[in-house]
């Protein structure tokens, strides 16, 4: 499995750097290219969540203007979805080899992964958040586990609007399987007013 793990950051490495960038691409450099005022004021004026804009501007910012820096957020959350496959292949009862071998060699997911846009991201971030969300119908008396689904879901949804799609499915995917998690409200609603106020305050 580190071996896969090795091949798919190695397979969205290679011509990360060879393909030009295009025109979405270049509005995030523009957004991201600057200090943190700059991303927020920019990012204000686009149609997306800032998180992905401000995670590209701290790799702009130690490793300067390059299509790999602009791309390398991407590249990492991409690589970490390969990661993930072990624990994907457990929740679904299915061979973690298998798993981590289809993540590492999607041509889509690589694609993805050498685009500097948030879909990578947003992937990643919708894996964990679910799999930290099954963390929870286990334990549903441990404020930990609430608290890092909270913040990876506020995550999710500072990332790309489509977030919220993952929350409300997740939402009703409680109220189907495992509605005692309701029966502790203090919980989840303080996770839910986590996620409502951190997305209402950027």
């Amino acid at each position: 499995i580190p071996a896969l793990v090795l091949v798919g950051l190695i397979l969205r490495l290679t011509g990360a750097v060879q393909r030009p960038l295009d025109g979405d691409e270049g509005v995030i450099l523009l957004i991201a290219n600057g200090d943190i005022s700059h991303v927020l004021a920019a990012a204000a004026r686009d149609v997306h969540p800032p998180l992905f804009h401000l995670l590209t501007s701290a790799v702009l910012a130690v490793g300067g203007v390059s299509q790999l820096t602009l791309r390398l957020v991407s590249i990492v959350a991409g690589t970490i979805v390969v990661a993930l496959g072990p624990a994907l292949a457990r929740r679904m009862q299915a061979n973690p080899l298998l798993a981590t071998a289809l993540l590492a060699t999607s041509p889509f997911l690589i694609y993805v992964s050498q685009d500097a846009r948030m879909y990578s991201l947003l992937g990643l971030l919708t894996i964990a958040s679910w799999l930290l969300l099954m963390n929870v119908w286990h334990e549903p008396t441990r404020l930990t586990r609430w608290a890092s689904w909270s913040l990876v879901t506020l995550a999710l949804v500072l990332t790309h609007h489509l977030g919220w799609v993952v929350f409300v499915a997740e939402v009703i995917a409680i109220v189907a399987w495992q509605r005692d998690v309701f029966r502790r409200p203090w919980h989840w609603v303080g996770a839910a007013l986590l996620i409502v106020v951190g997305y209402a305050s950027l």
